[in-house]
């Protein structure tokens, strides 16, 4: 059952890249 660790893990990559961005969005107008 590795499918689900590599989607996990997917996910909480994708959360992290959102996060990043929309911080580097708001330091940089």
């Amino acid at each position: 059952h590795l499918w689900w660790v590599i989607g996990y893990a997917a996910g909480l990559m994708g959360i992290a890249v959102l996060v990043f961005t929309r911080k580097m969005n708001s330091d940089n107008p």
